[in-house]
């Protein structure tokens, strides 16, 4: 076979099976370092079963979410694992109407039923914003991602629930809105050093924006955690190399991507199987 060089023909396999082996993958951001990392989990554990992957990003952009969704269907992938923008649940629809497997990984969308691999995001930044409170600041700004995204969100519900176990209400001055990224993250932290009575304490919502307040603080002069303490939500490599280090939620992206494979294979062999079984009948 070798001295022929033989090759195994995919599409032969695939009408054979009625399963092309690939998945894909639509993310906001193949360059943030959490879902980088997310997503070679993903592919480590698609390896394992004799699966291909195929990364899409949508950038947050309903419409590119929605034209990925598409592809998927159209390529016949055996299934999908989803970072949704939040927008459009009827696209999400669509692959349930087909029995399409699909499995949310680190939000999900309101409205619609499905497997998830989620991170803790209420506890996580409930127990963030009061380790803060205990170190006896009062005035703690929140720097806040996109707001149609799920786990921002819920990292704002921990937010106020840390405040309230203070007996402190939210101060709307306090919350500025990053976008989820890096350059915004930057102006929202000015934004909030600009302000009359500003913080002494800063949340951020999401690993990109932490870099943001951090070049904001060293381009106003002010040291961490001596003037403004900082505590950032999703790690990055690059936390361990400021001194002194950030304090961090971290949530382990690559157990994350691991793990929503797991349950995205799961799903695909039940509906394999209740396909199988309906023929049967």
């Amino acid at each position: 076979m070798e001295r022929l060089n033989y090759r195994r023909n995919g599409i032969a396999r695939s009408l054979k099976t009625q399963r092309t082996y690939t998945i894909s993958l639509i993310v906001s951001d193949i360059s943030n370092p959490f879902f980088s990392t997310l997503v070679r989990g993903v592919e480590d554990a698609l390896a394992e079963e004799g699966y291909s992957l195929i990364i899409c990003n949508t950038d947050e952009n309903a419409e590119k979410e929605r034209r990925y969704l598409n592809i998927s269907l159209e390529k016949g992938v055996d299934g999908a694992i989803l970072f949704p923008t939040g927008n459009k649940e009827e696209d999400i629809e669509q692959l349930i109407k087909k029995q399409h497997a699909f499995v949310f990984v680190d939000r999900i969308t309101p409205g619609i039923a499905g497997d998830a691999v989620l991170s803790e995001n209420i506890k996580g930044a409930y127990q963030a914003v009061k380790h803060l409170l205990e170190w006896d600041h009062r005035r703690i700004g929140i720097i806040m991602g996109l707001e149609s995204i799920s786990a921002i969100q819920e990292r704002l519900k921990g937010y106020d629930q840390a405040l309230r176990s203070f007996s402190l209400a939210r101060d709307a001055e306090l919350i500025v809105n990053g976008s989820s990224k890096t350059q915004e993250g930057y102006e929202a932290c000015l934004k909030l050093l600009d302000i009359a009575d500003p913080p002494t304490a800063i949340f951020s919502t999401n690993n990109l924006m932490s870099q943001g307040v951090l070049r904001a603080l060293k381009e106003k002069g002010l040291s961490y955690p001596k003037d403004v303490s900082v505590v950032g939500f999703d790690d990055f490599e690059e936390a361990a190399l400021y001194n002194p280090p950030l304090t961090v939620v971290s949530p382990k992206p690559y157990e994350m991507g691991f793990k929503a494979n797991t349950a995205h294979l799961v799903l695909y062999f039940y509906l394999c199987m209740r396909y199988l079984l309906s023929k049967k009948g």
